[in-house]
């Protein structure tokens, strides 16, 4: 049963690694289409899944100058 325990939380990361990555995938995306409110919530929906992924943050404040 343990074993099936920590099989099942490491598909967990995994799905949020790939959710994450999507959402970054598309926020990139966005930011090139020049749709950067799109963008933002995008990033924003990737840190939800990988909220300590320094890219993410790096590329989230990028934007943030630029709508400044």
């Amino acid at each position: 049963m343990f074993c099936f325990h920590l099989i099942f939380l490491a598909d967990l990361e995994d799905e949020k690694k790939i959710l994450s990555d999507i959402c970054v995938s598309l926020a990139v995306q966005f930011a090139n289409n020049k749709s950067i409110d799109q963008a933002i919530q995008s990033y924003k929906e990737a840190l939800q899944y990988n909220p300590q992924h320094p890219p993410i943050l790096l590329a989230l404040a990028d934007l943030y100058m630029q709508v400044q």
